[in-house]
């Protein structure tokens, strides 16, 4: 399989391709990354749910994974394609095929592809804690850890094989850190109404996704990664990407919501979600998140 769709470009027996700065008349700049292989997981995982009083409930558990040769997801490469296994692939084919100049220096190429890393190790944990107040009212709290050896600046996370590990070969795409908080109040004033108040932090982080970018370094602004300096030329390695519009997450979202139980078969509910109005960035590819209001009517059939 060559090309898939657009600027991707499947793995079926290596590629090659040519990094930006470097010179098309030099076979030693050219790059050739192995055949992609299968991913290779082995995970362990150790966890415990239960309560602790009559009141108390606590759900909590840690894993590590090891991976061989992981898979990324589709990673923008700085240069110009010219084969995958046997089959070579003409400039006229490509979407951004970048230009040469007089010398035979590449610039402004890229494309896509899945991409082996040698190893990664992933590990994390998550704790659940509920409290029963009385029969009607209850609150819980959620801890979520993430993190991987990905971020460290080691060389086998040079899935590109370029010799520099940049930004998004060894970004998490995922906050290391989340917490939620819930208030259930089943009986609110009356047995007729519920009420619920929710909350949740999100910190800051980058998440790059082929040519889309979030992310701090060149927020505001078309999104460029610096790919190094080409060891060969001294040539910078620049690649670009889509708009920028900064990093996921960074905030506090509140939501409250109300139930009201008409009859047996019916209830209406009212949701705020994001309360204080704050821009929230949540999603790479979707606007930013404002106050939403919701009114719901269920009927149970049953």
């Amino acid at each position: 399989m060559a090309k898939v769709y657009g600027t991707l470009y499947g793995d079926i027996g290596g590629i090659k391709y040519l990094p930006n700065g470097g010179n098309i008349n030099n076979p030693n700049e050219y790059i050739q990354l192995p055949k992609l292989a299968p991913e290779e997981l082995l995970t362990l995982e150790l966890g415990y749910k239960g309560n602790i009083s009559s009141k108390l409930l606590i759900d909590f558990d840690m894993y590590v994974s090891n991976a061989n040769n992981f898979i990324s997801s589709a990673i923008a490469l700085p240069g110009r394609i010219v084969s995958t296994g046997t089959r070579d692939i003409n400039p006229s084919e490509l979407t951004t095929p970048g230009t040469v100049n007089s010398s035979g220096i590449l610039s402004n190429a890229s494309f896509l592809s899945y991409l082996n890393y040698g190893q990664v190790v992933i590990w994390g944990g998550d704790i659940n804690v509920t409290y029963h107040f009385s029969q009607s009212i209850s609150s819980s709290f959620k801890y979520s850890y993430f993190n991987s050896d990905i971020t460290k600046d080691n060389i086998k996370n040079d899935a590109n094989r370029d010799g520099y590990i940049a930004l998004d070969e060894k970004s998490l795409n995922a906050p290391q850190h989340s917490i939620q908080f819930n208030t259930f109040i089943k009986k609110f004033f009356t047995p007729k109404i519920s009420f619920e108040f929710n909350a949740r932090w999100l910190p800051q982080y980058d998440f790059f996704s082929g040519t889309q970018i979030a992310a701090k370094e060149s927020a505001g602004g078309q999104g460029v990664v610096y790919g190094g300096i080409n060891p060969l030329n001294i040539q910078i390695r620049n690649y670009y990407k889509g708009y920028n519009w900064g990093p996921l997450g960074g905030f506090v979202d509140l939501g409250v919501s109300w139930s009201y139980k008409v009859n047996k078969s019916l209830s209406l509910q009212f949701s705020i979600s994001n309360l204080l109005n704050n821009p929230l960035h949540e999603f790479i590819t979707a606007p930013f998140t404002r106050r939403l209001m919701l009114l719901e009517a269920k009927w149970d059939i049953l």
